[in-house]
């Protein structure tokens, strides 16, 4: 969280907003994952408590999902990162306009 806590040094607050809306979606994505986990888990509790296998269908697509939203995480890390750099690029030309 060392972006968001450095966002308030930059005038421009679409960026903040920006950063906002990526972590809400960051948060919920991850908290899917968790739920999806916790299915997972209860499948899984059922296959073997009956000494079956008629979950595990049911099971690759909850995998697939995780899967799915780990890429739209990393995704949304990346544009972090862009965020961050853009930010700080225009931080620095601002510092050096005020030197000359």
């Amino acid at each position: 969280m060392t972006i968001l806590s450095s966002v308030s040094s930059y005038s421009d607050s679409s960026y903040s907003e920006e950063l906002k809306r990526i972590y809400k979606q960051q948060l919920k994505l991850k908290n899917e994952n968790l739920k999806i986990k916790a299915r997972i888990d209860k499948n899984l509790k059922f296959d073997a408590i009956n000494n079956t296998n008629i979950r595990q269908r049911h099971i690759d697509n909850l995998i697939e999902t995780i899967n799915q939203n780990n890429n739209k995480l990393e995704a949304l890390d990346n544009k972090l990162v862009y965020i961050e750099q853009v930010m700080r690029f225009e931080n620095d030309i601002a510092y050096e306009n005020r030197d000359h």
